[in-house]
C-alpha cells in the first residue's frame, strides 16, 4: 500500500514538473512573439531595442528567439520600455 501512494506521488510530480515546463514554454513562446510584432511595428531593429532599453542585443534576440524562457522582469520591464508598450502588452495572449 505505501510503495503505491510513493509511486502515485512520484507521477503526480512528473506530471506537474511537465505542467509547469509547459507553462512557461508557452509563455516564452508568446512573449518572443508579442515582442517581435511589436517591434516589427515600430520598424525597429534588435539593435535599436537593445540600446533603447540599455540591456545587451544578446538579451533580446535570446528573448524574442525563445532561448531565454525565462527572463527578468527587469529585462522585460526595459524592453517594453524601449517599445512605448507596457509589460503586460508583452504578457498578452
Amino acid at each position: 500500500m505505501l510503495q503505491t501512494l510513493v509511486l502515485f506521488r512520484y507521477k503526480e510530480y512528473i506530471l506537474y514538473i511537465i505542467f509547469l515546463i509547459t507553462f512557461y514554454t508557452i509563455q516564452s513562446m508568446r512573449i518572443a512573439s508579442n515582442i517581435k510584432k511589436i517591434r516589427a511595428e515600430k520598424g525597429y531593429s534588435l539593435e535599436k531595442v537593445a540600446r533603447l532599453a540599455d540591456v545587451s542585443l544578446s538579451t533580446v534576440v535570446k528573448i524574442e528567439d525563445g532561448t531565454n524562457q525565462n527572463p527578468t522582469i527587469n529585462s522585460l520591464s526595459k524592453i517594453a520600455t524601449a517599445l512605448g508598450v507596457k509589460v503586460d502588452d508583452l504578457l498578452k495572449k
